[in-house]
């Protein structure tokens, strides 16, 4: 008999997307390395003395969850728009829920409410 571990389907892939300037991007599956590139990011920032060295550590490390963003895109965003980015990709924050999910949501509240 054999047995079978199929990993793909514990730990399935969820697809993240961020919108900035109108324009969708995907964010990559946080892997070992990323994760390990995250830790290491956090505890480089503990040391860092300067905003300008903290906004390139963000951008650095945003560029490697989303490779297809521009530097100059990133560039033309708030402080506070990197640092959402930033905890987003940490799963430090939910994600906005899709017009699907909002729509699915409300149906359900519908039914709970008539169901009343």
């Amino acid at each position: 008999m054999t047995k079978l571990l199929n990993i793909d389907t514990i730990a399935p892939l969820a697809e993240k997307e961020i919108i900035l300037n109108g324009k969708k991007y995907a964010v990559k599956e946080t892997s070992v390395q990323l994760f390990l590139e995250i830790a290491e990011f956090e505890k480089q920032n503990a040391n860092i003395e300067t905003v300008q060295e903290q906004i390139e550590a963000m951008i650095a490390l945003i560029r490697k969850f989303i490779p297809d963003i521009p530097e100059e895109v990133l560039l033309q965003a708030t402080v506070a728009q990197l640092g959402t980015i930033v905890r987003f990709i940490r799963n430090d924050i939910d994600e906005e829920p899709t017009e699907n999910e909002k729509v699915e949501a409300e149906a359900k509240e519908g039914t709970t409410e008539a169901g009343k």
